[in-house]
């Protein structure tokens, strides 16, 4: 066997017993990827020299990652060598993370804004000023849709200076133009017109907490960057190429950003892509794709490449493998017991603000309890109470859409009686609202009238806003100051696509919620009617077309039903050591298993070693997640399983 210090170019001294050995762990069901048990080799001078002299008394440096390679006879990895301790005259104890552990040991403590530090759009002119009227310019070209990196639409943030032209939401990107409407001149941001401007392309002034605030033009405009765009920066920062995959080539997927509550990236007069990126380490956002759509990133690091598997695709693809022939003794059987099994709850470790016209439950069961009239509505991914409408004529017994009773992040738990297996993501899920506009007037009668008016469609909203570095100024003070926003950005995924008439929108749904007509038919709350179906996909948990069902269900099934431990010890040859997936299901006696923990040795003589599987083989009776029924825009589950 031999050992290579790639950076120095020069092979390690080592023991003529030396073995490393291995464990190549199944990332679907293990948190720590690819990696040797700890290794010691002597800490000769040459040896020393290599590592940078980790022996040395008082060194005041950090020790850090080796890139080497690892041969044994046909089998050749790079990988990482990190030092675990040193002593003079004696031995270094060292660690090898290979493939998936190589990647994912470079992760520890990377923020993810930082990769994009670098990344500054500046624009033309000789003042400030000039230079934000050019961003803005910008962001009204990004409205296209058509950019690569960037683009921009409509959201809602939390605030109450919305109320101060009349809504309940604060807009970020707010995109139409000022009318009169109730005796109120009031901004419509769903405005079609040719003459449609963004609303903080000019100075404004609003209220907030009762205190006047002067804007000057560009706040409350930031654009949005591409989830896949950044996912590709991600591994292109540590050296790996993101080979072709189903999120870079399906869409919605290859055109999802990442949303932001950022109001003042362009008010300095330059933008910098890190001001639009969720607060986060670059462990996190991976996570929360591979959370969110039950995927794995499996890297090469002698390719130094990076590939997509999704657990689906692993089920439905035949075995990679079979090893009845590397068998050297009978495999031993772990039964689980009954209570062991268990079933998938996903949840987002972030909430926007609760919605006071709903309600909250925990679980679909307990939402059952509460009441047994209700469905999903497909277009919003809430669920809400059913009516029945009791009057006499034709539609008498019909069941229409009430209240709202739960809010779209509620957690994707069934609530039946296995145990959770409990995945958090790391992220948040924006919510679909209406939006109101308030108004008062006097007629000519002198009479007072309040009105509100529901705008056409549904908007994304996304919580607090937060600053990036700028100082937004009371109106008329040049030293009183509103207190600094300091709600930090989370990971926040939204599809995007532009409506019949061209305007940009963002949506967590399969479809339109933004009308080009508001003379379409309403449904039975008297709101328009979005029903043209755009994707295949929603970004919420429950239903035909959620997280769930398209992306959990086989998992889940597995969980409730197999994934029973087998225990078996393998002579691997070494073409197998190296090229057996860490993801991989295998044959062996005719029944197929996944790999958990496979374990081996390099160097030395090539001795069986045991090694953990997982079975696939369906238990019976076969405990299933709840299915939904579509009909419409509605979607029933069959609650009978609860």
């Amino acid at each position: 066997m031999k050992i290579t210090n790639l950076d120095k170019g020069k092979d390690y001294q080592l023991r003529p017993d030396t073995r490393i050995e291995i464990e190549r762990t199944n990332p679907f069901f293990n948190d720590y990827a690819e990696q040797s048990v700890p290794l010691e080799i002597p800490a000769s001078d040459h040896n020393c020299q290599l590592l940078g002299h980790p022996e040395t008394f008082g060194l005041n440096q950090k020790q850090t990652a080796q890139r080497v390679s690892i041969q044994d006879g046909q089998f050749c990895a790079q990988s990482r060598q990190y030092v675990l301790s040193a002593q003079r005259r004696g031995n270094i104890s060292t660690s090898f993370y290979l493939n998936d552990g190589s990647f994912y040991s470079q992760l520890q403590n990377i923020r993810l804004r930082d990769i994009f530090a670098g990344d500054v759009i500046e624009f033309d002119g000789a003042t400030t000023s000039e230079k934000v009227q050019a961003g803005i310019a910008y962001c009204r070209r990004l409205r296209s849709g058509t950019d690569p990196v960037l683009t921009i639409f409509p959201v809602l943030l939390t605030d109450d200076s919305g109320q101060s032209v009349g809504y309940d939401y604060k807009w970020l990107n707010a995109f139409g133009k000022e009318y009169e409407f109730g005796g109120v001149t009031a901004f419509n941001p769903d405005d079609r017109g040719t003459d449609c401007d963004f609303y903080n392309a000019v100075a404004r002034t609003e209220y907030v907490g009762g205190k006047a605030v002067s804007l000057s033009p560009g706040y409350y405009i930031s654009p949005f960057v591409r989830a896949y765009y950044v996912l590709e920066r991600v591994f292109s920062y540590f050296g790996y190429t993101l080979q072709e995959n189903f999120f870079g080539t399906t869409q919605p997927f290859s055109s999802m950003v990442l949303l932001n509550n950022v109001i003042d990236p362009l008010v300095n007069g330059v933008l910098r892509l890190q001001d639009l990126l969720p607060d986060c380490t670059v462990y996190d956002f991976l996570a929360v794709w591979r959370r969110k759509f039950c995927c794995e990133f499996v890297v090469d690091e002698g390719a130094m490449t990076a590939s997509v598997a999704f657990f689906r695709d692993v089920v439905d693809n035949p075995p990679v493998a079979d090893l009845t022939d590397r068998l050297t003794a009978e495999p031993v059987i772990q039964y689980k017991a009954d209570k062991a099994f268990q079933r998938v709850v996903l949840a987002s470790k972030e909430r926007v603000p609760a919605d006071t016209s709903g309600e909250s439950y925990d679980n679909l069961k307990s939402l059952m309890q509460a009441t047994d009239l209700f469905q999903l509505d497909a277009r919003d991914g809430r669920f809400y109470k059913m009516r029945e409408i009791s009057s006499g004529g034709q539609f008498a017994g019909a069941r229409i859409k009430d209240t709202p009773v739960s809010e779209v992040a509620m957690p994707y738990n069934t609530g039946d009686s296995q145990e959770e297996l409990k995945i958090e993501i790391p992220d948040m899920i924006p919510e679909l609202r209406d939006v109101n506009l308030s108004y008062t007037y006097t007629t000519r009668g002198g009479q007072t009238i309040n009105g509100l008016r529901l705008l056409y469609g549904k908007w994304l909203y996304v919580g607090n806003m937060t600053t990036r570095g700028s100082k937004i100024q009371s109106a008329g003070s040049d030293e009183d100051q509103v207190e600094d926003q300091v709600q930090p950005t989370p990971v926040i995924m939204a599809f995007t696509f532009l409506t019949d008439d061209g305007r940009p929108a963002g949506t967590i749904s399969p479809y339109n919620m933004q009308l080009a007509d508001s003379s379409k038919q309403f449904d039975n709350q008297w709101t328009p009617v979005a029903g043209e179906k755009i994707f295949d996909y929603a970004l919420y948990y429950y239903g035909t077309m959620g997280i769930f069902e398209r992306f959990w269900r086989h998992c889940d099934t597995y969980h409730r039903n197999a994934l029973q431990e087998v225990r078996m010890e393998l002579l691997l040859t070494q073409s197998q050591k190296q090229q057996l997936p860490s993801t991989a299901r295998v044959t062996i006696r005719g029944a197929s298993f996944f790999l958990n923990k496979l374990k081996f040795s390099l160097g030395g003589e090539n001795k069986p070693t045991e090694s953990e599987f997982l079975s696939t083989a369906l238990t019976e009776p076969l405990r299933e997640a709840v299915r939904f029924t579509a009909f419409g825009f509605g979607e029933t589950p069959d609650t009978t399983s609860l």
